[in-house]
């Protein structure tokens, strides 16, 4: 159950914080019949907790998912951004520098409370602080990461703010892993700061095109993103089903 050639995966990361047995459907455009024989496999499996991601144009597998009791908990908007050189942004007070040992635990704190909009927290059945753990061990892992970079807004001596990258291990694409402004100081240009530069970032890495992932709730990430140049290439619906 849940081998290579099974319709669904389980989510090890998941079940580690959350505590809950979680499975994965594989496709993203399950038929009806599909999607049922999945689901069996998984409640005979002892799995806790299905998540599934459809294709917004594949009503079919909306209607199954609906049918099977699914809920929607996320609009996933990825955004693709074609390299070009990129002249990093300035502002006065504001050093944008890589990441350092010392700046982990401000990282993790910022992590823990910029990520309310996302399925998780929007679930409604997930504590909120294992939520937020959820995100602080995803920075841990991206500053520990050896085919990336974290870089930081240090505001006067703290970090405002924070931009994960990273390269695909054929070095033919970049993503935006995870991209956090400290609530207080958002509002004062960070983002477009931040977003600027990790592309000078990407550009001398160098990849030819960037993605990144965000909610599709999350109007003020969207458009930070589209300033930056980034184009919508895709948008696909999570669905959560707890057995």
């Amino acid at each position: 159950m849940g081998g290579p050639d099974a319709p669904w995966h389980p989510v090890a990361w998941d079940e580690e914080i959350f505590g809950v047995r979680t499975a994965r459907i594989r496709s993203t455009r399950p038929a009806r019949d599909e999607l049922r024989a999945a689901l069996a496999d998984v409640r005979a499996a002892g799995i806790g907790v299905v998540h599934l991601l459809v294709d917004s144009d594949a009503d079919a597998s909306k209607r199954a998912a609906e049918e099977c009791g699914f809920s929607l908990v996320d609009l996933r908007v990825t955004l693709q951004w074609d390299v070009k050189p990129v002249s990093p942004a300035g502002r006065p007070g504001v050093v944008l520098r890589p990441a350092r040992a010392e700046d982990r635990v401000r990282l993790e704190t910022i992590a823990r409370s910029s990520y309310g909009m996302s399925r998780y927290y929007r679930d409604g059945r997930y504590a909120p602080e294992r939520c937020g753990e959820l995100y602080a061990r995803w920075v841990r892992q991206c500053a520990d990461a050896p085919s990336g970079a974290v870089l930081v807004a240090d505001a006067g001596g703290a970090v405002a703010g924070f931009v994960a990258c990273s390269v695909a291990s054929g070095g033919d694409s970049g993503s935006i892993a995870l991209f956090g402004v400290d609530e207080p100081q958002r509002g004062k240009g960070l983002a477009s700061l931040l977003l600027a530069g990790a592309q000078d970032w990407f550009a001398r890495a160098p990849v030819p095109r960037v993605t990144v992932v965000t909610q599709g709730r999350n109007l003020d990430a969207l458009r930070a993103y589209e300033r930056q140049g980034f184009l919508t290439r895709s948008v696909q619906l999570w669905y959560h089903l707890w057995i």
